[in-house]
């Protein structure tokens, strides 16, 4: 959208990072009632997305509904052995596996390709188990005999006479057995293909998208709600015209009738005291007079002198009046919303982090109950809120600091920080119950470019100094007024007519006053329904462009699958080794620092950058190695590698780990005066942005790998923490975040490997062989490892 200059949400956010909950997309969930055709369709969906152990839950329902056809055998077979190995096959999944294909269909009239591709899968885990050479052992451990050495033949006629679609199903969700069997095929040619594949369908500009929340439309903007005592700006301008002029005629008629009743008067007219006798000439009460000569010069004088004090105390007035009260309206907005008092940017790291902990401690103080009670769910929530959108701010505002090496950048970002303050004020008090902050990014970053362009054209947005001189200015005036005119009325006996006067002249401030602060909110209120268009349009053009461009869940799926792919044989190629030097290798993705999260119901949380660990199984030992990646680039980056034997591998276990930010800032606050209020805070909320812990669904777990150098292998798994509320037990979400973050099948060969060795793998291979022909199996190859509900 360069029109408008949003960019898509991607990343760069601290304090734990943003979560994007796509949660009107069901692509992933059936209704009760479905019927099996689309419980097939949906667990389709379900397996190009990597979701293996929810695709058979749906094809089981189908079955239960007594649906059976070629496709839906065809599904079940992919779904048991999908992106999986043989090592990571149980004795339940052979045993459904050979329930499945028992008998393989017979060859007929098959024009889309199922039960042929149900045969090649027979045929292919035929050969894929067999020991190599042809041969399989026996129950009792006695010398092996041949089994099918044809398998991997038959399997491969079979794959190319089906239909393209269908040769590549299999080939893909079958890709671990079919290495398995064909272990010389030509790497250069799957490398072109992945490569290829990897950066297909404009990846670098759609990934940013999915990770971009649907933008919550701009609010209309409301009512300036303080009607005051005056109903518009022409009444208030009336009023004070009225009263002043009305002040200024019953003065000078008083002053003029009293000069003209005095015996004392050396000339009929009006007489004005002063300090050392009287000032004559008004002609006011004359009746020698007329009324055309009446008005003396001395009177032509004082009403020109009283006529230009007043235009001086009104002009001085409006003058200071208009800056002053654009700064009440800031304030009165402001108190509107219940900001909280932010401290000055130009800080350090730690005097931010601790000015926002005192600010989390004064809003538990008020939402405290009388018993001491914690927060309420309702404030930790809007705290919550207000924080990731002060992140998002502070972020977007950053983005606009001038690039050259001047002052100039920290000017900006102390210029813009009231409009900082008062924008998350705005949108926390507008939006904090929808609860989705990413959803405002699109406005903050208009709100962020509109004020970058008018800093740079007009400077900071501050309040002129001279306002406070001028006001003083017109009030000096108005005391003139009132010296020249009320008190020589009421020195002379019209003390009455002086009050009234004074009234009528300080009604006329009142209004001229209360004029200028409808004045100012009728333009706040213009300006508001001018960008409330504005936005309405932005919003709508947005919304189109990620309907029209954002990548589903799928494309996702298969971009993140191809940068697995091309990282493992980055590994191979550097180490010299062929897939054949490989007993096993699985990888491990766990969010990365700041990453923004996003994910549709019932599918998978996906990340913006991810931490890969990469576990390569060899005869000799294990090598891992971990990257940091950009999903939306592919790059990887910060590559670390650890290789130790197997007999290294002191434990393997799946455990509820805490994970706490590290204090990097101790330094810094241990100068600050309420360090120990502070750090009570700390232990009672938890540090800085990690609040959203504490209305996690899930406990944060880890798979630990444990070598006997006491050194750690950690992988965090997903808590959905900064993700919306979701229709799904804790125990989908588990066995969700464990599936697609390759943990499951991590822990059960790790585990495997600290208990039984290298050895494991060949036993295994001769069991699952046993037990997938049917065969007594051999004992002690099981796993013994279970995944903890």
């Amino acid at each position: 959208m360069a029109g408008h200059g949003i960019d898509a949400l991607y990343g760069g956010i601290t304090n734990g990072g943003i979560g994007v909950n796509h949660g009107r997309i069901t692509q992933y969930f059936v209704e009760p009632g479905a019927t099996p055709k689309e419980r097939m369709e949906t667990a389709w969906r379900c397996l190009r997305a990597g979701l293996r152990e929810r695709a058979e839950q749906l094809l089981d329902e189908a079955v239960a509904q007594g649906h059976d056809s070629a496709r839906l055998r065809y599904l079940r077979i992919l779904a048991a052995v999908s992106h999986r190995a043989t090592e990571e096959l149980t004795d339940a999944d052979w045993v459904r596996v050979r329930e499945i294909l028992a008998p393989p269909p017979a060859p007929g009239t098959d024009p889309e390709g199922f039960d042929t591709a149900v045969r090649a899968v027979h045929r292919l885990l035929t050969a894929a188990v067999s020991p190599q050479g042809g041969t399989a052992g026996s129950a009792n451990g006695a010398a092996p005999e041949p089994v099918e050495p044809t398998a991997g033949t038959e399997a491969a006629a079979l794959l190319a006479g089906l239909p393209d679609e269908r040769r590549a199903e299999v080939e893909d969700h079958l890709r671990h057995v079919v290495r398995g069997i064909e272990r010389d095929a030509n790497d250069a040619e799957e490398e072109a293909a992945v490569h290829d594949r990897r950066f297909a369908h404009d990846r670098t500009r759609r990934v940013p998208l999915f990770f971009t929340a649907d933008p919550l439309p701009p609010q209309p903007p409301e009512h300036n709600g303080d009607s005051g005592w005056l109903p518009n700006v022409a009444s208030g301008w009336g009023l004070a015209a009225s009263a002043f002029v009305g002040g200024l005629v019953l003065a000078l008629v008083r002053l003029g009738e009293d000069g003209a009743d005095s015996p004392d008067s050396p000339a009929p007219g009006n007489n004005w005291p002063t300090g050392s006798g009287t000032v004559q000439g008004s002609g006011f009460g004359d009746p020698g007079v007329s009324d055309a000569a009446a008005a003396s010069p001395d009177t032509t004088g004082m009403i020109v002198l009283s006529v230009l004090l007043a235009l001086g105390v009104v002009t001085a007035t409006v003058a200071a009046a208009r800056p002053m009260m654009r700064k009440r309206a800031r304030t009165v907005r402001m108190r509107k919303w219940r900001a909280e008092p932010v401290a000055a940017d130009g800080g350090t790291r730690a005097a931010e982090g601790f000015a926002r902990l005192r600010l989390r401690r004064d809003t538990a103080a008020r939402t405290r109950s009388p018993a001491g009670e914690r927060p309420t769910a309702d404030a930790r929530r809007r705290d919550r809120f207000r924080q990731t959108v002060t992140d998002l701010v502070q972020a977007r505002f950053t983005e606009h600091t001038p690039d050259d090496r001047s002052d100039r950048a920290t000017d900006w970002m102390r210029d813009s920080a009231e409009q900082r303050r008062e924008l998350v004020a705005e949108l926390t008090y507008c939006f904090w119950r929808s609860g989705t902050p990413a959803g405002l990014d699109w406005l903050i970053q208009r709100r962020a470019a509109d004020e970058a362009a008018r800093w740079r054209a007009h400077g900071p947005a501050r309040e002129p100094r001279w306002a406070p001189v001028v006001m003083q200015l017109g009030v000096g005036l108005l005391v003139l007024l009132l010296l020249l005119v009320v008190i020589p009325m009421a020195v002379v006996g019209h003390g009455q007519y002086a009050l009234l006067t004074a009234t009528l002249w300080t009604t006329a401030g009142f209004a001229v006053w209360e004029a200028v602060w409808k004045a100012v909110l009728a333009e706040r209120l213009d300006e508001r329904r001018k960008t409330y268009d504005e936005d309405r349009v932005v919003h709508a053009e947005w919304s189109r462009y990620l309907a029209d461009h954002r990548p589903d869940d799928v494309q996702l799926a298969d971009w993140l699958d191809l940068d697995q792919r091309h990282l493992l044989r980055e590994v191979l190629r550097e180490h010299e080794m062929e897939h054949r030097d490989i007993v096993f290798s699985f990888f491990v993705l766990e969010a990365a620092p700041d990453c923004v999260r996003a994910r549709v119901m019932g599918g998978p949380v996906r990340y913006s950058s991810y931490l890969v660990k990469l576990f390569v199984l060899t005869t000799s030992g294990v090598w891992t190695s971990t990257w940091l990646m950009d999903f939306t680039t592919g790059d990887h980056t910060g590559r670390s590698d650890v290789v130790f034997r197997y007999d290294a591998i002191s434990s393997a276990m799946l455990k509820t780990l805490g994970r706490t930010k590290g204090r990097e800032d101790d330094a810094a606050a241990s100068m600050d005066p309420d360090i120990a209020e502070l750090e009570e805070m700390v232990k009672e909320y938890g540090p800085p942005g990690n609040d959203d812990r504490q209305d996690s669904p899930l406990p944060s777990e880890a798979l630990r790998l444990v070598l006997d150098n006491r050194q750690f292998l950690d992988v965090f798994l997903e808590d959905y923490a900064l993700l919306d509320s979701t229709t799904e037990t804790p125990g989908e979400l588990r066995e969700l975040a464990r599936e697609t973050s390759g943990v499951s099948a991590g822990f059960r060969i790790l585990a495997a490997l600290a208990t039984e060795g290298r050895e494991w793998f060949d036993q295994r291979r001769r069991h699952s062989c046993a037990v997938f022909l049917g065969e007594p199996a051999t004992t002690g190859t099981e796993p013994r490892a279970r995944l903890p509900r």
